[in-house]
């Protein structure tokens, strides 16, 4: 019984952070739900107004009317199905966190995978994103 006890604290500790501990998850939750709805005003509202988008082989998407237009574009495409893999969150400061983590979006007969890096700031009391950037790892079939 001695063994299970800090078998059982190792696990609590090791447990990823729910929408409960940390409010960038649950930006998150509701990020991944506004892109899975194809909104993307609503996209573009989780954003700073200057934020900037960094999509592989691609130029910069700077500001949020010019984010709100990229997203559009995706989800005219047929971009969807979003998943969402929260590995890291670190908070600098009491304003600045990133955010590491990983994604599978459909696109088409493909699933694309990927890692992005999220610089959130707080606004207020509302955190959003500032910078987003992120690259393809693979892809594979639908």
């Amino acid at each position: 019984m001695k063994h299970i006890l800090p078998a059982l604290i190792l696990l609590l500790f090791s447990l990823p952070a729910t929408a409960q501990d940390n409010p960038i998850v649950a930006r998150m939750q509701a990020f991944q739900a506004a892109f899975n709805a194809g909104n993307a005003e609503a996209v573009a509202g989780f954003y700073t107004e200057n934020a900037a988008l960094f999509p592989p082989r691609s130029g910069n998407v700077v500001g949020r009317a010019a984010i709100t237009a990229h997203y559009a574009q995706a989800f005219q495409a047929g971009v969807g199905g979003l998943q969402l893999d929260i590995l890291e969150i670190r908070q600098h400061g009491p304003d600045t966190a990133i955010e590491i983590g990983e994604t599978m979006v459909e696109a088409g007969a493909q699933r694309i995978h990927g890692r992005y890096l999220h610089v959130w700031a707080r606004e207020g009391a509302t955190w959003r994103l500032s910078r987003d950037i992120f690259n393809v790892i693979g892809t594979s079939a639908r």
